[in-house]
């Protein structure tokens, strides 16, 4: 860079202490140009004009990769650009803070290594030296962070990277395990007490098989705790949540026939409304067939599909118990002549099994309209987790959330699903096998009070503190 007058620049950590030379000015990265912008500010516009057109770079930057070129490891910085990318490599400058591997800098002198001190004080960079260091790694990066470098840099590598919510592993040379704040301390095991970060820099670009599946590892590992942090926040949430039953308007049992009407007719009609709607309609319907002296689903079969359809269409007090009445008319039709010749008009003996099978339960509902594999995995977890049913909490190691909207919404947004080959249910079922659906009222309820699908209520959101904020 040039001064005004056009005199070469070269920053250096003390200008003062540099020795004179009339051909050139020294400057900290942070001293003020005559314009009033830092060197440091004046440096960013640079890049912002040039960075991108590497014909039109009049002070003849180099990208930051291309100016460091350590002694037998001269191509290192390339090697590792051309393995990982641009976006992907960024390197630590004492002087200039952490930068993305094609950022163009000038030549400058600054280093932590206390080696200096002697030959070159005006080359060194003290702990308590002021920098208006950059922090250019995006702070909304999900990728795991690694850090290859000596001991002086780890603390700066840290404190620039504070804000970042994914891993950082530090890879270190050092005995005595180091600790910093927030990080993952990885030793790389080597002789080369000088240069043994440009070996295992070299070593990851080569694929090391340890290096690789150390990272690997440890990259799940810290994933799995983050989401274990996740699902322990749900649990505690559930605990305080509102009664589940009571919320909804389901029945507080389903001892008698009647109750169990409501149920299954809740279950029929909980698609694509509000789930509060579809166990209210329920109970209307099972009251307003339910009645009188015939059985509830031999009446339901004997009404003449018009008059059905206009209690589906007006019944709510004018409105629609259903946004797709025409459509719950026939499935709720329909149900009738299997409900009444295999379970005899009770519904309590589709899932009061002499042994109990979860699975043949799952069938059972599986086998009226409109019920598929995901209204049938919620209606037997309600069965078990709310009414005690299926033998209770003896099933609970049987019985999976119910991937709905609210549930996959929840659960990509906090972390917990953040591979697209990972479902909710896979991932229930790894962080609590003996209770996966122990999940699925917390998410659910979180989605539907907090997690909207569009402005959702993070601030208030119980659980916000753990979330991933995947928006």
């Amino acid at each position: 860079m040039l001064t005004e007058n056009r005199k070469s620049i070269f920053f250096v950590a003390h200008p003062q202490k540099a020795l004179s030379d009339n051909s050139i000015v020294y400057k900290h990265p942070d001293d003020l140009a005559l314009s009033g912008l830092s060197w440091r500010d004046l440096l960013i516009e640079y890049n912002s004009k040039y960075k991108d057109n590497a014909s039109d770079n009049p002070l003849g930057l180099l990208p930051a990769y291309k100016l460091y070129e350590p002694h037998s490891y001269r191509d290192i910085y390339r090697e590792l650009v051309d393995k990982f990318g641009y976006e992907n490599v960024f390197i630590l400058s004492a002087g200039w803070g952490l930068i993305p591997a094609d950022f163009l800098i000038p030549h400058y002198n600054i280093t932590f290594s206390d080696e200096v001190r002697k030959e070159e004080p005006w080359a060194h960079r003290g702990k308590q030296d002021l920098y208006n260091d950059f922090a250019m790694l995006p702070k909304n990066t999900h990728k795991p962070i690694v850090f290859i470098g000596t001991e002086k840099y780890i603390s700066l590598f840290c404190s620039l990277t504070e804000d970042i919510k994914s891993e950082r592993i530090v890879f270190h040379n050092l005995k005595d395990k180091p600790k910093p704040p927030g990080c993952i301390p990885k030793r790389f095991k080597s002789r080369n007490k000088r240069a043994w970060h440009y070996e295992c820099a070299r070593e990851l670009v080569q694929g090391n098989k340890v290096i690789v599946k150390s990272l690997n590892n440890r990259s799940n590992e810290i994933r799995m705790a983050k989401k274990r942090k996740i699902s322990d926040a749900l649990i505690e949430f559930a605990k305080s949540s509102k009664p589940f039953l009571k919320d909804l308007g389901m029945p507080k049992r389903i001892s008698t026939k009647k109750e169990a009407n409501h149920f299954f007719v809740g279950t029929i009609l909980d698609r694509l409304v509000k789930a509060s709607t579809a166990w209210k309609s329920g109970e209307l319907i099972v009251t307003k067939y339910g009645s009188g002296k015939l059985d509830f689903w031999e009446t339901i079969r004997r009404t003449k599909r018009s008059e059905l359809h206009e209690f589906m269409k007006y019944g709510n007090d004018g409105k629609a118990l259903h946004r797709y009445h025409e459509q719950m008319t026939d499935n709720l039709q329909h149900a009738a002549k299997p409900m009444l010749e295999k379970y005899n008009g009770d519904p309590r003996r589709i899932w009061q099994l002499e042994k109990n099978n979860v699975e043949e339960v799952k069938r059972r509902f599986k086998e009226f309209r409109g019920i598929g594999p995901q209204l049938a995995s919620m209606a037997v977890m309600i069965l078990a987790r709310d009414y005690g049913e299926l033998e209770g909490e003896n099933s609970f190691s049987c019985l999976v959330p119910k991937e709905d909207l609210h549930v996959k919404r929840v659960f990509r947004r906090t972390g917990l699903t953040d591979d697209d080959k990972l479902t909710a249910v896979d991932i229930a079922k790894e962080l609590n096998p003996d209770f996966p659906a122990i999940l699925d009222k917390p998410a659910w309820t979180i989605g539907r009070e907090y997690c909207f699908k569009s402005n959702p209520n993070c601030e208030e959101c119980p659980i916000t503190k753990v979330c991933s904020k995947n928006i």
